[in-house]
């Protein structure tokens, strides 16, 4: 990673939740509510944004691990905001708290951990899972 990362740093996305958020399973609607899943989605997408100017152009990011407390339930066309903050730096790792929004309530809190790897490792470890789950399937 390009030095200057650092604990504090933060990141910040919003959106107005929509019809493509809300919870749905194999085509049924469950409730016209922000899915958690799409929040996980949203959350992932603020987190990576951290890391982005520091990946060097042979690195990747890669999730490790998620965590997510939904406190609330927000509706179609509110506005929600998450704010993730770096919580700790190594040169293989960074790892995030992060909190979210409606326009009335906190929403969920969090936090999220990314591995930094060269591409090439990270190809590499793609293959292999891909192979074992062919041998399989055989």
């Amino acid at each position: 990673m390009k030095p200057g990362l650092k604990v504090g740093d933060q990141a910040t996305y919003e959106k107005v939740v929509s019809s493509s958020d809300i919870a749905t399973f194999r085509n049924k609607v469950v409730h016209p509510l922000y899915a958690t899943f799409k929040l996980a989605e949203d959350v992932e997408w603020t987190c990576r944004q951290l890391i982005l100017p520091y990946l060097e152009p042979h690195e990747e990011g890669a999730g490790t691990e998620l965590y997510i407390r939904h406190l609330a339930p927000t509706p179609i066309g509110q506005r929600v905001r998450i704010v993730a903050t770096v919580t700790e730096v190594t040169e293989r790792r960074v790892v995030a708290r992060f909190e979210a929004f409606n326009e009335a309530v906190q929403i969920a809190e969090g936090h999220m951990t990314q591995a930094i790897l060269p591409k090439a490792k990270f190809r590499e470890i793609v293959q292999e899972i891909q192979r074992k789950a062919a041998r399989m399937v055989q």
